[in-house]
């Protein structure tokens, strides 16, 4: 009679158990909630968000999306992170693009890249395509063009596979062809 309770606790809680066992590796982790730490910066988001500084001088970043991909093919998602950065300084936006996978039970950065003023950033299959301003002379108040940049998994690594400018004539504001400037 006893057994019988026990019983359907167990089936209860089975499927409970079963999805928990489901998230794991890298979709466990909180990116809303993470230390972030390249070469250029450090930052820790909380609901999605930081931000520091005052009225007239601030920056912040926040969570912009995570999308999961295999870009190795080894059978376990990577995650593709990319985080807004916002500024009261003249740079005004920017992108960081991280990948990370999951290894011995924590995420790992395998993949950064950072944009100033971004256009687009996109997953193609297993290839990330990045399209940003870029600045042959002068400040930023006049970028040469649009830079687009393709990202593939080759020998372990995320590589720039192809870089592609569009040139942009200073005087009629017309697009031009890459290396024509």
């Amino acid at each position: 009679m006893m057994r019988l309770p026990l019983l359907i606790v167990g089936f209860l809680l089975f499927p409970v158990t079963a999805a928990a066992q489901k998230v794991r590796g890298i979709r466990s982790v909180d990116f809303r909630n993470f230390s972030y730490e390249s070469e250029r910066t450090k930052f820790i988001l909380r609901d999605g968000k930081y931000y520091e500084g005052e009225t007239g001088s601030w920056y912040s970043y926040a969570l912009s999306g995570v999308t999961y991909v295999d870009f190795n093919g080894d059978g376990n998602d990577e995650a593709f992170v990319v985080v807004d950065y916002k500024t009261s300084g003249t740079l005004d936006n920017a992108q960081d693009y991280y990948v990370f996978a999951y290894r011995r039970d924590k995420a790992q950065l395998i993949f950064h890249e950072w944009r100033e003023k971004p256009r687009a950033a996109r997953l193609k299959s297993r290839k990330i395509v990045i399209a940003a301003p870029f600045w042959k002379d002068g400040g930023l108040c006049c970028p040469s063009g649009i830079e687009t940049s393709v990202y593939v998994w080759r020998n372990a690594h995320l590589v720039r596979l192809s870089q592609r400018r569009r040139y942009m004539d200073p005087n009629t504001k017309w697009w031009l062809i890459a290396g024509r400037a």
